[in-house]
């Protein structure tokens, strides 16, 4: 069965999507889904205190809607267990890699709408001190090289975040630059 372009590119930007399995809609995507990612979506959901089974039987007994759940999955953690099923998906996999390419060979001068790089999903005070004491240790490095008498490694700061406000901000400084630019480099009209 395949699935359309828009939802692989979803899953593989980690948006959320709705559906996963694509053609088969309803109780049949529903139970396709089920059958292939079922199992660590539940482990997950249980983690978290939430069992699925609340979401079915009669209304008296049922405490939850399923679509909340359906919702919740794609805000799961990378680190999870449904996260990582998806990724270790091979189908999946060669189908994201084929919209990729897809994506890439539409327009190669397009800029890209959405940030790129890192989001700032997941990223904690801990993931920053640990970035932090890796830029240190690639300092230090470079320093013990070059006492040594070598030429030391460029050293590349790790990737931090990248928001839409920093996205917006690189713009604008780029455009200044460029009326900058264009200011010291307009034509002189000679007669």
């Amino acid at each position: 069965m395949r699935r359309s372009q828009d939802t692989v590119l979803a899953v593989a930007q980690g948006r959320p999507c709705s559906s996963l399995l694509g053609a088969a809609g309803g109780i049949a995507g529903l139970v396709e889904f089920w059958e292939r990612f079922g199992a660590a979506l539940d482990y997950d959901l249980l983690e978290r205190g939430i069992d699925v089974r609340d979401c079915f039987g009669p209304a008296t007994i049922r405490t939850r809607d399923w679509r909340t759940i359906w919702a919740f999955k794609d805000r799961l953690p990378h680190g999870s267990h449904y996260r990582a099923a998806l990724a270790m998906d091979r189908e999946l996999a060669e189908q994201m890699v084929a919209a990729e390419e897809a994506e890439a060979t539409l327009d190669l001068y397009e800029e890209a709408a959405q940030p790129s790089g890192t989001t700032p999903e997941g990223y904690t005070i801990d993931s920053y001190l640990l970035l932090s004491v890796i830029d240190a240790l690639q300092g230090v490095q470079a320093a013990v090289i070059a006492a040594a008498g070598g030429d030391p490694p460029t050293i590349k700061p790790m990737p931090r975040p990248v928001t839409a406000a920093d996205i917006v901000r690189d713009e604008h400084r780029d455009r200044s630059m460029q009326r900058l630019i264009d200011e010291f480099t307009a034509p002189t009209w000679e007669n």
